[in-house]
């Protein structure tokens, strides 16, 4: 499968933009996924364009009752989801 080529840019700076690598992989357990990644020397330009950190940030922690609190030890995809079984009956019952 051929995929067009992607770009990453900064919102409100989208002449300057870096390109997107593409890459499909097979996990262990057989799933196919799309890896995107982008040279960190590529966007060093970027990030350096960022507003200097005014001490004042937004919690990226979230709370400790919370699902997302949790890591995952040993599942990073959601369950495989098999398809049902069907018949050419069903399809039109």
């Amino acid at each position: 499968m051929q995929m067009v080529r992607g770009y990453a840019f900064a919102i409100g700076s989208e002449t300057n933009k870096i390109p997107v690598r593409k890459q499909w992989i097979v996990t262990q357990d057989l799933r196919t996924v799309l890896v995107e990644r982008v040279r960190l020397l590529d966007l060093v330009p970027l990030l350096q364009t960022l507003p200097p950190f005014s001490g004042d940030s937004a919690s990226l922690r979230p709370a400790p009752g919370s699902p997302l609190y949790q890591v995952a030890s040993h599942r990073l995809l959601p369950p495989r989801k098999l398809a049902k079984d069907a018949s050419i009956n069903n399809i039109y019952n």
